[in-house]
């Protein structure tokens, strides 16, 4: 396993810097959506509407995506260390910046500075990861990495509910800078992944031309908009979910969040079922299944439009 090693940390073990890569992108992730809950509160105290309050959610998932697409050739170019760190420091600031936000505008931009930093941050420590590791500790630890981004963002709402009964929505920033800091820690003690002599002198412009490039390629685009179309519904659920279980069927933010868990727990072991069921019926024939439940779903979700969750 040693061999698998390429950067070996000197003032951490790799297990305490696998476990601290995963940690610190895991809560990148929560900052998403851990306010989802607070959002029915801040559209009374904001006096707007959901749709431009759902502008601030909008404004950290566009520039997380910008962070992500630039944030890997930065860091080939000044080393992966500062350039996370940068995030690091763009998305602690923006976050607390929200705690003290008192109109939307604010609030939204606050938002997408704090995003953009995520962004960096999530694709430098998976370049972090492939300087270091190579053959199954590289695997092990990516895939680990890659599933922070389904857990970060289905718990956080969770987590954000428990907050807002213990104060109020801008404990949650507060508690989310709080764990930056906190993760911002063991980057003080860590030694560079990427050697002055590995760097490139990467430009933005690379990543443009080479977007353009794969634009080009239809296997690509048809993929990237099947991609787009099967995540929609679920953003639309992220975006909505409070609004509906708390303004509209009344529940309290506790309830709201044990829903949400719920949800957030299916989703979770919804791949380990597929791969079960793939391996006894074949793929095929559980993806008709798959689209067969999503029907079914659909149709019954407008069909029970506007009747509250029955505990019966």
């Amino acid at each position: 396993m040693d061999s698998e090693i390429l950067i070996k940390q000197d003032k951490m073990s790799s297990g305490f810097f696998s476990a601290w890569i995963v940690a610190m992108t895991t809560i990148q992730w929560i900052t998403l959506d851990m306010y989802l809950p607070a959002l029915p509160i801040l559209k009374e105290q904001l006096g707007i509407s959901e749709g431009v309050l759902n502008i601030s959610l909008n404004a950290g998932i566009l520039t997380t995506a910008i962070g992500t697409l630039i944030g890997g050739s930065i860091s080939d170019r000044f080393g992966r260390k500062a350039v996370v760190g940068a995030g690091m420091l763009i998305s602690a600031a923006g976050t607390l910046a929200c705690a003290a936000a008192q109109e939307i505008v604010f609030l939204s931009v606050m938002r997408g500075i704090a995003g953009f930093g995520s962004g960096i941050i999530e694709t430098v420590t998976a370049a972090m990861v492939k300087d270091s590791y190579s053959g199954k500790k590289f695997q092990s630890t990516i895939t680990v990495l890659q599933s922070t981004a389904l857990i970060g963002p289905l718990c956080a709402p969770s987590l954000g509910a428990l907050l807002i009964n213990i104060g109020s929505w801008r404990l949650i920033f507060v508690a989310l800078f709080v764990m930056m800091v906190i993760s911002a820690i063991p980057l003080f003690m860590c030694k560079e992944t990427l050697p002055k002599e590995n760097r490139q002198a990467s430009r933005i412009s690379d990543v443009l031309i080479e977007g353009k490039r794969m634009c080009r390629d239809s296997f690509f685009v048809i993929f990237a908009v099947i991609m787009a179309l099967i995540t929609m519904p679920v953003w639309a659920y992220i975006g909505e979910s409070s609004y509906v279980f708390i303004n509209e069927f009344g529940e309290s933010n506790t309830m709201y969040g044990l829903y949400y868990a719920i949800g957030s727990v299916i989703s979770l072991i919804a791949p380990f079922i597929y791969m079960f069921l793939a391996r006894k019926i074949g793929v095929s024939n559980v993806v008709s299944i798959i689209i067969a439940l999503l029907i079914i779903s659909g149709a019954t979700m407008i069909s029970e439009a506007g009747q509250a969750p029955s505990y019966s």
